[in-house]
């Protein structure tokens, strides 16, 4: 009798779990991009917004044309001029963005031919500016850029990747703190892979490829409005960006459910394993792309 009061349940419980995943799945915050087959004016469309700002030490001044492209499937910022403490261009391309804990993933390419001795690209993986950015064509100053988690990578003259960096900044007033830092010696030359995970307790760890290389904890930003991706650099670019907010997976794979039930109806096991995300493979570029 208990055999088969189990069978007769063993299916509804197999029902209800695949229900209660698929609700999960089209729940989820995640979102992915690989520019293939993109272009500017669709990337808008699809909720990208491209802006950009000369710098004269005190405000920003919004430029006309951002001069974002995308070059065989890779999201470049414009080429320009270093920018430095007194003057300088920035551009930055974001995306709506509410995971705030899971996995972040991107390949980020350098500038073929930087324009100063030391240049730093910013991707906030977690953004919430003071002012409405995609909605503002007014001057700005830094108090609007808000609170962020960044990684922020370094590349020298020669375009190597020498520093890779997990930063928090915060507003008003505005303040940095670095999180960890590793050094890349020698520097590393072409496109480099970089994953972000960030689990529940606040704990942050950064892979380059898929190496450990930062680990810290910070809980004060607690919610997210962007990702975005700033150039300081110019000419730098970004692909294969992945966000997940399920939970935090190994390095190479983003965070994933799985779900299973064991009925023991007959001495045959009945086990159900439903994954809430596909693997996403990054593909091979270099500079010259």
């Amino acid at each position: 009798m208990k055999n088969k009061i189990l069978a007769k349940i063993c299916p509804v419980i197999i029902t209800l779990l695949i229900l209660s995943t698929i609700i999960q799945v089209q729940a989820t915050d995640g979102w992915d991009e690989d520019f293939e087959g993109e272009t500017i004016a669709s990337l808008e469309i699809d909720n990208w917004v491209f802006k950009a700002w000369t710098w004269n030490g005190a405000i920003y001044n919004e430029s006309i044309d951002h001069g974002f492209n995308v070059t065989n499937g890779i999201l470049r910022a414009p080429s320009y001029q270093y920018f430095g403490d007194n003057e300088g261009n920035m551009s930055v391309a974001f995306h709506n963005n509410t995971v705030a804990y899971g996995t972040w993933s991107f390949d980020w390419a350098p500038a073929a031919s930087p324009t100063a001795s030391i240049t730093f690209d910013y991707i906030s993986i977690i953004a919430n500016p003071c002012e409405n950015l995609s909605a503002l064509n007014l001057p700005l100053d830094d108090e609007a850029w808000g609170t962020y988690y960044s990684v922020v990578i370094t590349q020298n003259i020669a375009g190597g990747i020498q520093r890779i960096e997990l930063e928090k900044q915060e507003a008003a007033p505005r303040t940095y703190t670095t999180l960890g830092n590793y050094d890349l010696t020698p520097p590393v030359m072409g496109p480099i892979h970089i994953e972000v995970t960030r689990d529940s307790q606040g704990q942050f760890k950064v892979y380059y490829d898929t190496e450990e290389i930062i680990s810290a904890t910070d809980n004060d930003i607690t919610t997210s409005e962007y990702f975005l991706f700033t150039s300081r650099v110019g000419d730098t670019g970004i692909d294969n960006i992945t966000v997940d907010d399920g939970p935090v997976g190994s390095p190479g794979i983003p965070g994933f459910t799985v779900g299973f039930v064991i009925c023991t109806v007959t001495p045959t096991v009945i086990v159900l394993v439903i994954v809430r995300k596909r693997v996403k493979f990054k593909k091979g570029y270099t500079n010259e792309d």
